[in-house]
């Protein structure tokens, strides 16, 4: 009998309100009543085929390719019917059916013990799967009542899924109760993750060999040029992503790159042909799986493309159903696939599959139909007569149309199995693996247990392959290479050209018989490599290429000509701040917060688009960073005879724009660069960007060229990655550590009850993981997790402060930018919700601009803020300031105007015009936590540049004792320095950064009080330092909080009695 704990259960409540949030159930995953009685969540949208057993296998296949749509008004069971049948995977569900049937009969092989199956359709979509996976391993009645809601699974292991979306939704799910999955198909590589995936096996390879065959492959046939079109899924991003690392320091270069989106149209299909069409890379490597590749081919097929040579993943590299629209444009396709391996009696038992033998299976009926276009019954149809089905059909044809490398899969899953259970069967009673020498349940089967031996598993299978998986439940790894032949009768044949074998050593890996290779795109032999750039060029296409299919850019981020110059992409959409000096650092600072529209077609520049919405707090970040450099620039001591300079540019909030403003930075603000193309950058070092989003797409480009950056607001902890982001640095803390803050924050309080809302970019949802990860086995229960959408859409803002009145928990805890917050905190307003506790992040804890609106509703916040610093001379500064100093800077005239509604010049206007007198004080309120990060990060710079000047003459770090070079600033010179600066600011702080290039951790803990004239101020009552370690890391005075939710104490406590 398996008992799940408390942990268990918040996990799963946890889980369940992920997978609402994402679309992906469609109810509850379960309903607890006020009894003892669980209500089953719902049963498989599809049908399934089942038989009895003294242990059943679940099975999930997408033997339908179109799941209904889902009715997100979660009032009602789903009830559409599935369509769209996949012959492929309806053949890999009855050779799991086969291969139970084939153990059954085996004298040696469970000779006393009878395997059942329940084998399910999945509907190819995330939410029918995780529906029909929870059917499974919790029966199939509808309610299981009294003391049996705590008995084991009906079913405790599951083979599949096929795709690997699907199957990090169920192993995500199914992983909290240790139910084990075997997969036969899904190969993202991020399943060999084992800290998340841990119940997870699988007997295909992951796809991180699959790229290593492709680059293998490439680099042996010496095709430098190619262009990659992936999947807007699991399995097509990870594929091109482990693609691009093996490609790392090669000679083969991306030319483009295109996505096939899930909810594609005709035009984007279109459009990536027309990329295909007018490259001049003849190979194409398609990652991606059946349907979605069919959708592309077809539309290849139809504009008559037949001068490629195509590559095929084996997701789609053996499905001949292609053939029958493809004509003579696909042949000389080269592809991987799994082993072809003839199975015993699998073939005779396929061909002669007859829906007579399951008379009252929907599912048999449903996709007989389909594939025949008959019908059963007599039920009146609307359309077209169809004609009736006898089950006379002829399968023959249907089933040597296919190959049978997914089959092996399968087959070799359930006899994993079956091994693993005659494993259990054999122990010897005080000699068992598990406490005091137990052995393992057989009655019922302890899925936990059942885990133990799958990983431990090691046999033969009937056709003489040894089987067994590795430490990341991976099978052993080996790969068919197939050509696709044009056969006489005109239909394609997959033929055997070569195959990849790892355990051969790097040297005799790969092997390829080039006589029997029949090549793609017409060509008589084999593809000319075109390698038309440099390698250096290439990376930065391959960037640009990720980024214009990310729809980040807002055009080519340049573009060469067959001369030698290079013309720039483009100048910032917006304005920007600019003074000359020896050494000039950039700055991106999201000064407006509306971008115009990007023009997608990528046939002229943004001219007539302007920025809109002046964010007064990013303006003044930008000043500070004039003001620091002017402040350096004084000192008679740090750099005394270098002079700094500054280009500080409005980025408008969009990662486009901020791409765009960060290439014109290094690039320099002419319109073409000639012969300097490979000078060191004008700038060769940034200060930004505010955002993680924006900050991920800028050092991922930046990165290319060892251009470092330094950033004061990005604190997504995706962030340290130093394979990723080696050339990113922060003055901000990671997110890590507010995540860590914010758990013990609610431990402390006792609040075990809370609801959780995040924003849909980079920092809201690594926060949110963050802490969802702090709050395992804390006894603190998410009730809820909300997002607040881009799109910002009225509808869905309502929903989710309904969401929040409606729950009993009552603190609500945050991870969202400041713009997504006053969104959602305008609406709380309207709706006058006040009695809740909200806990903030520091992108918004100190923001004044709320107080103009939410009168006494947000009183009583706790947040945390970073901390606050009174840096001299700056407050001054930033209340003086006028556009008088900048009459030429447009950046300056249009902040004026929009923050004090005034207009200058003399054109026609009945409006106030603005004189430049205007009070700033009165706009000056502000708290100068992240002015501090970007004071501290000039400073950082100029100490990084102070030590590179410091170097003495064959002492240095590089080559032969190689000092710096300083006219000009090397930006992977100076970054090297920065990684290593330390210092002490004017303020009296001492700053470095460590190994990931975080600084050290400390936060403010903020509380919003009234003031006596009816404003918000921010009073510090506490602080959060990781440097005083576990025990006097967080400190807070209860004393001086006001609650929030017009409690006059602290919030009660609301626990959750499951």
């Amino acid at each position: 009998m398996v008992v799940y704990s408390i942990e268990q259960r918040i996990k799963v409540m946890a889980v369940g309100a992920w997978l609402w949030i994402l679309g992906l159930l469609t109810g509850p995953v379960w309903e607890r009543t006020q009894g003892l009685s669980c209500t089953l969540q719902s049963r498989s949208i599809s049908r399934s085929l089942y038989k009895e057993g003294d242990v059943i296998i679940g099975g999930l296949f997408p033997v339908h390719s179109i799941a209904p749509a889902i009715d997100y008004g979660f009032t009602q069971r789903q009830t559409g019917r599935c369509q769209g049948v996949d012959l492929r995977s309806y053949l890999w569900l009855q050779t799991m059916i086969f291969t139970v049937e084939e153990i059954n009969r085996d004298p040696v092989l469970l000779p006393n013990f009878t395997l059942g199956y329940l084998a399910a359709d999945t509907c190819l979509s995330e939410g029918s799967t995780l529906s029909t996976a929870l059917s499974l391993v919790t029966g199939q009645e509808e309610a299981i009542s009294g003391e049996q809601c705590t008995r084991a699974p009906s079913v405790p292991v599951i083979i599949g899924d096929a795709r690997s979306s699907a199957s990090i939704v169920v192993a995500d799910t199914l992983g909290v109760f240790g139910i084990p999955m075997v997969s036969y198909y899904a190969s993202c590589a991020c399943l060999s993750d084992r800290k998340r995936f841990q119940t997870f096996l699988r007997t295909i390879p992951s796809n991180a060999l699959q790229a290593k065959i492709m680059a293998r492959l490439l680099r042996f046939m010496g095709w430098s040029w190619v262009g990659v079109v992936y999947g807007d899924d699991a399995y097509g991003e990870s594929s091109v992503q482990l693609l691009q690392q093996e490609l790392e320091g090669s000679d083969v270069c991306m030319d483009y790159l295109g996505v096939i989106s899930k909810a594609y149209t005709l035009s984007s299909i279109r459009q990536i042909v027309e990329r295909i069409q007018s490259s001049k890379a003849q190979v194409v490597m398609i990652l991606a799986i059946s349907p979605q590749t069919e959708v592309l081919l077809r539309e290849v097929v139809k504009q008559n493309v037949t001068n490629r040579q195509w590559i095929a993943v084996p997701a789609w590299s053996t499905s001949s159903y292609f053939a029958l629209w493809s004509g003579l444009s696909l042949g000389g396709t080269i592809g991987l696939a799994q082993r072809n391996i003839e199975i015993k009696g699998l073939r005779s038992y396929l061909m002669h599959l007859n829906p007579g033998e399951h008379p009252k299976e929907q599912l048999v009926q449903d996709v007989w139909e389909e594939l025949f276009g008959c019908r059963f019954g007599e039920e009146i149809l609307s359309g077209l007569p169809r004609p009736q089905c006898t089950g006379l059909e002829k399968m023959q044809i249907q089933v040597q149309e296919t190959m049978s490398d997914g089959k092996y899969n399968v087959y070799k899953a359930v006899y994993a199995i079956a091994y693993a259970i005659q494993d259990m069967l054999d122990c010897q009673p005080g000699k068992g693996p598990f406490k005091d020498g137990k052995c393992p349940d057989i009655k019922p089967i302890n899925p936990e247990q059942l885990l133990h031996y799958l990983k431990a598993v090691k046999f033969t299978t009937p056709v003489g392959e040894l089987v067994y998986f590795d430490q990341n439940g991976e099978p052993p790894i080996s790969s068919d290479i197939i050509n696709w032949h044009i056969g006489s009768d005109g239909k394609l044949e997959f033929v055997i050209v070569g195959q990849f074998d790892a355990a051969k050593g790097p040297d005799q890996d790969l092997q390829l018989d080039l006589k029997k290779v029949i090549w793609g795109g017409g060509w008589g032999e084999k593809i000319l490599s075109v390698n038309m750039y440099m390698v250096y060029n290439c990376q930065m296409m391959a960037v640009d290429a990720w980024l214009w299919a990310l729809g980040l850019l807002a055009g080519p981020v340049w573009v060469h000509s067959l001369g030698l110059s290079c013309a720039l992409q483009s100048r910032s959409i917006s304005g920007s701040l600019y003074k000359e000096g020896d050494v000039i650092i950039g700055g991106l600072f999201p000064v407006h917060i509306e971008a115009p529209e990007p023009d997608h077609t990528f046939t002229q520049r943004v001219q007539d688009g302007r920025c809109r919405s002046v964010e007064l707090r990013s303006y003044r970040w930008l000043q500070t960073m004039i003001f620091t450099v002017e402040e350096i620039n004084r000192n008679p001591v740090l750099l005394p005879n270098l002079t700094l300079g500054y280009l500080a540019t409005d980025t408008c909030l969009s990662e486009g724009s901020t791409l765009s403003a960060a290439l014109s930075i290094v690039t320099g603000q002419d319109e073409a660069v000639t012969e300097q193309c490979t000078k060191a950058p004008n700038v060769p070092v940034i200060i930004g960007d505010a955002r993680s989003s924006a900050s991920i797409v800028v050092a991922d480009t930046l990165g290319v060229f060892g251009i470092p950056m330094v950033s004061y607001f990005a604190s997504c902890a995706c962030l340290s990655d130093r394979t990723r982001y080696p050339t990113f640095l922060r003055t901000v803390p990671s997110d890590a550590f507010q995540a860590k803050a914010m758990a013990r924050l609610l431990r402390q309080m006792d609040w075990s009850w809370v609801g959780v809302v995040y924003g849909d970019d980079a920092y809201g949802k690594s926060g949110v993981q963050l802490l969802i990860q702090e709050l395992e086995r804390s006894g603190v229960c998410v009730d809820y997790i909300e997002v607040i959408p881009k799109s910002h859409a009225l509808s869905r803002i309502k929903r989710i402060v309904e969401r929040i009145q409606s729950s009993k928990a009552q603190v609500v805890v945050t991870f969202a930018i400041s713009p997504d917050m006053e969104v959602l905190l305008k609406e709380v307003v309207r709706q006058n919700a006040t009695d809740r506790q909200w806990i903030a992040t520091e992108a918004w804890s100190t923001s004044t601009h709320y107080s103009a609106w939410s009168g006494i509703s947000l009183v009583g916040t706790l947040g945390f803020a970073l901390r606050r610093v009174d840096i001299q001379g700056l407050g001054s500064y930033l209340t003086q300031l006028s556009p008088e100093e900048h009459t030429k800077d447009q950046l300056v005239q249009n902040v004026w105007e929009e923050v004090f509604g005034c207009k200058f010049g003399k054109e026609m206007y009945s409006g106030p015009h603005c004189t430049g007198l205007e009070k700033v004080e009165v706009q000056g309120e502000a708290y100068f936590d992240v002015m501090y990060n970007v004071y501290k990060a000039v400073y950082a710079i100029a100490n990084a540049i102070q030590d590179m000047l410091d170097c003495q003459p064959g002492k240095g770090p590089f080559k032969n004792g190689a000092c710096p070079d300083i006219n000009p600033v090397r930006p992977e010179q100076l970054l090297y320095y920065l990684k290593r600066v330390k210092f002490t600011t004017p303020v009296g702080e001492l700053v470095n950064f460590d190994n990931n290039g975080d600084p050290s951790a400390s936060y403010d803990i903020i509380n919003w009080h009234m003031g006596a004239e009816g404003k918000v101020e921010f009073v510090k009552v506490g602080q959060f330092d990781a440097a005083r370690g576990p025990q006097q890391d967080f400190q807070l005075d209860l004393s001086k909080v006001v609650w929030g939710g017009s409690w006059s104490d602290k919030v009660r406590v609301q626990r959750h009695t499951s």
